[in-house]
């Protein structure tokens, strides 16, 4: 019943019943479409690796930049997720250098397979991409790795007795330092070789290299029964995790800890327990890392020069070998090669400039080679993961092993 005043006497009528369900629903479809897309749609990275900055929307487009933290300066690294999108085609703006050659890495399955798309962005410094569903759809600067990448590509190897998996130590944020030493149990290793990767935690590359360079061990029985080999995957652990940067952090980065005040958990760990595990034995030691985001050398795969001659000439001999010995599709050039002083950022930091681990690693008893190898941050294929990034792990440890 309904009822109204009319000249101070009421009168009611009858009327048809309101669907109330229906009702709610056409309006809540009429202001979906009346709402701009920072109304319908969820732009988030609270996932491990995640980081990202809105700045603002209007109408379908999106202006976005790194979350810097507690990086002094720029730097490029991004990567997060959209949800509630469908039928929406979308605009997505970032600052310059902040895309690599590749265009933009996607994935419709939640960070499980990554496909590269869009190179055009390069160039456009943004990128668009039109939704079909609500389902989450996550974006990145490159492909990511995480800790999870890690278990999923271990868990192979875990019954596997020349396979040592063990933690280094715990972060400031209790988290624990992955650690994995390979060898035979019955073996006589004359050498040891440490691999580590992740100084700075948006060098994502630099694990897909790692993977590539335990396969081939796990694979090759001399190498198991001579040689000691020991890997750190995440150095910034909590930065990796949490999606940082890593780069140029405030104080400084875990690439320039190694001098004597230590201020990362990780870092102090590896100055404690590398030169006990090493023993004074021949070690060498080879730290992975990405270059900046594009450009010159930055688009090339390069070792980096040491000061000391005798130690420079032995860089270079394993870059030729490397030239020699790859048989991949990926391009390898020794002139890329960066010599100590060539560009500000090659310098090794002395005690007081805050020491680089490639300085710290010319210290070991024994050390016969020290080297930091740059990879490539995104490759030119298309639909590619790890293959490619294997192949690059495969023209990189034979050569290594022949300087022993």
């Amino acid at each position: 019943m309904l009822c109204f005043h009319r000249k101070r006497k009421y009168i009611c009528k009858k009327k048809t019943p309101i669907n109330i369900p229906m009702m709610k629903n056409i309006l809540l479809i009429a202001l979906l479409f009346a709402l701009p897309v920072s109304a319908q749609i969820r732009i988030h990275a609270d996932f491990p690796g995640g980081n990202i900055q809105v700045e603002k929307m209007q109408n379908d487009t999106v202006w976005l930049k790194p979350d810097l933290r507690d990086t002094q300066g720029f730097w490029f690294y991004w990567y997060f997720a959209v949800n509630r999108a469908k039928g929406k085609s979308i605009v997505f703006k970032l600052p310059n250098d902040c895309f690599t050659r590749a265009g933009v890495a996607v994935s419709t399955d939640g960070g499980d397979n990554w496909k590269w798309e869009q190179p055009e962005a390069f160039h456009s410094r943004s990128f668009s991409y039109t939704f079909t569903s609500n389902r989450e759809v996550r974006f990145a600067f490159a492909i990511p790795y995480t800790q999870s990448n890690w278990d999923q590509f271990t868990a192979a190897y875990r019954k596997d007795p020349n396979f040592k998996f063990s933690t280094l130590t715990k972060t400031k944020k209790g988290r624990e330092v992955e650690m994995l030493t390979i060898s035979q149990p019955s073996g006589t290793p004359e050498v040891k070789v440490l691999f580590t990767a992740r100084h700075h935690a948006c060098e994502m590359t630099a694990n897909f290299v790692m993977e590539g360079i335990i396969e081939a061990i796990a694979n090759d029985n001399w190498l198991k029964e001579n040689v000691e080999f020991r890997f750190i995957p995440f150095v910034d652990k909590d930065g990796v995790e949490d999606g940082d940067q890593g780069k140029n952090r405030h104080p400084w980065d875990h690439n320039r800890d190694y001098s004597e005040n230590s201020i990362h958990e990780t870092t102090s760990a590896i100055k404690k327990h590398i030169p006990a595990w090493i023993e004074g034995q021949k070690n060498v030691v080879l730290d992975l890392h990405c270059p900046y985001s594009h450009s010159g050398q930055n688009d090339s795969i390069f070792f980096v020069g040491s000061k000391e001659k005798k130690m420079e000439a032995k860089q270079l001999r394993l870059s030729e070998w490397v030239k020699i010995n790859n048989k991949s599709e990926l391009i390898y050039d020794p002139t890329c090669f960066a010599y100590y002083g060539a560009k500000p950022w090659t310098l090794l930091g002395t005690d007081k400039e805050r020491m680089k681990m490639a300085t710290w690693a010319g210290k070991l008893k024994g050390n016969i080679l020290r080297e930091v190898l740059k990879c490539l941050m995104a490759y030119m294929a298309s639909n590619w993961l790890r293959p490619r990034m294997h192949e690059h792990s495969d023209m990189t440890l034979q050569p290594v092993c022949a300087t022993i």
